[in-house]
């Protein structure tokens, strides 16, 4: 007999569309066709490091863009392990500051807009991160709460 497998929930079609788009912005263009987001990735944890170790000559600005620019990079290992619930809470902002970072620090900002890998990038992580959130507990104190005095009234009894 086969059994019937059950229906998809809204945590599991906010994952797929999340890891849809953001294996999708590895592959898309900015709109002068010179980078991908795949090189985009290993261009920002360059320029991320570059930025924050001159951030002293160039300025606090500058370090904050260096800062964001590997918060973000740093979004997408997230992905890939367990986090806690408030970092997988950060990460729903991190992608879209890092954004903003981008659109302020460039020169140009329809060079920043163009970039178009970063919608879908950021978009991805956002629902994989709201799937995530949405079937991660809240943590409870109550329990560790009623552990603690089990194991002082059994040591006073």
């Amino acid at each position: 007999m086969h059994k019937e497998s059950p229906p998809l929930t809204v945590e599991a079609y906010l994952a797929l569309a999340g890891w849809a788009l953001w294996g999708f912005s590895l592959v898309v263009p900015n709109t002068d066709l010179s980078l991908v987001g795949a090189f985009a990735f290993v261009e920002s944890v360059r320029l991320g490091i570059l930025h924050l170790r001159t951030f002293m000559e160039s300025g606090a600005l500058s370090g904050l863009y260096g800062l964001s620019l590997l918060l973000g990079a740093a979004s997408n290992i997230t992905l890939f392990v367990w986090v806690p619930r408030w970092l997988s809470i950060a990460c729903l902002f991190v992608p879209w500051v890092t954004f903003i970072a981008i659109f302020l620090e460039s020169p140009d900002h329809l060079a920043a807009v163009g970039m178009l890998f970063i919608y879908p990038w950021a978009l991805g992580i956002t629902l994989i991160h709201i799937a995530r959130l949405r079937t991660i507990p809240f943590p409870s104190r109550r329990p560790n709460a009623n552990l603690l005095r089990e194991k002082f009234t059994d040591r006073a009894a």
